[in-house]
């Protein structure tokens, strides 16, 4: 099978065209690799045609409403869309393509990547921000006695109330997006979560207050003050890092250089091997070893992107020391 340069082996075009069927794994197969072709940043590189990747499956199953323990039923809850599976795949691509413009601050900055971006949510988070903006654009939902989804069945056209929804899930999407990553909502498989977020409908679409972030932000960074006891291992940057360095640099390069083809480096403002050496003398003055210094180095408040070029000129001084924090 080979549409928009994505192919499925041993599909046999000719025998698809005499019996009009395809069965529902090449389906979801097929599609998951149409998805990483189209929003790499949403889904990831495809690095392998042939390795199964379960993105086509579980979106599909979430965008029918139905449990990820159901995916073993695809193929019978597919049954009600038969008749209307393409428009159904076309309308899951429309909404990751909203959600992918929603998050284009954050999830496009080149970032440390020479080659790639890297993918900052799991893919349980993507799949439910995409089947939330697909239920209120393009579907209808009918909820059973203990509020979850009874049945999917797909609208005519767009729904009526997309429009007057929409901004809101533009202005949601992204801090939502962020508030779940610095409390780790989605860690673990998130399967229960992912059910309980498209079962909800509202999920990205509650009110929030500059507070009510402000508290779940000082929450993530005192931890990572507290937990992030480094003195000679230094941990790498984290997505929730990578999220927050972006939508600050995001705030503060031109495009030119947000998009340009020149790589950056996530760099220490104060480096690693200053600080190592610092907390090392400190620490052998220090007679028990429970009163010894240990810093959280690798904290979102030591790191920033810095052209790699510049980066190497800078070698081991500080940004200041090297008269970069103009």
């Amino acid at each position: 099978m080979n549409d928009s340069d994505v192919c499925v082996s041993d599909f046999d075009s000719s025998q698809y065209k005499k019996d009009r069927y395809i069965n529902t794994f090449d389906l979801c197969f097929s599609f998951g690799k149409l998805l990483k072709k189209k929003f790499p940043t949403l889904f990831g590189i495809d690095y392998d045609s042939i390795i199964v990747d379960s993105i086509g499956f579980n979106l599909v199953n979430a965008c029918i409403g139905k449990p990820s323990s159901d995916l073993q039923k695809l193929n019978i809850n597919l049954q009600p869309f038969k008749d209307k599976i393409q428009i159904l795949l076309r309308r899951i691509i429309e909404s990751a393509s909203t959600v992918d413009g929603f998050l284009k601050v954050i999830t496009t900055l080149k970032g440390n990547s020479a080659k790639t971006l890297p993918v900052l949510h799991s893919e349980n988070q993507i799949i439910s921000i995409i089947a939330s903006i697909f239920f209120a654009r393009f579907a209808i939902v009918s909820k059973d006695d203990n509020d979850k989804i009874a049945s999917v069945s797909l609208s005519n056209n767009e729904n009526d109330t997309w429009l007057s929804k929409k901004p809101k899930f533009e202005k949601n999407i992204p801090i939502v997006y962020v508030e779940d990553s610095l409390s780790y909502s989605w860690s673990g498989t998130g399967d229960k979560k992912l059910y309980n977020v498209i079962c909800d409908l509202g999920y990205y679409l509650r009110d929030f207050s500059k507070d009510d972030f402000d508290n779940v932000y000082n929450t993530w960074f005192n931890n990572v003050c507290h937990q992030r006891n480094e003195e000679k291992s230094v941990k790498s940057p984290t997505s929730t890092d990578k999220i927050l360095l972006n939508i600050y640099t995001a705030q503060t390069v031109s495009a030119v250089d947000a998009y340009n083809n020149k790589p950056w480096d996530i760099e220490h403002i104060c480096p690693k091997k200053q600080m190592k050496e610092a907390l090392s003398r400190i620490n052998a003055s220090l007679a028990n070893e429970e009163d010894q210094l240990k810093l959280p180095i690798s904290s979102i408040g030591n790191i920033c992107y810095l052209p790699s070029s510049l980066n190497r000129s800078k070698e081991e001084k500080t940004i200041y020391q090297a008269g970069l924090n103009s």
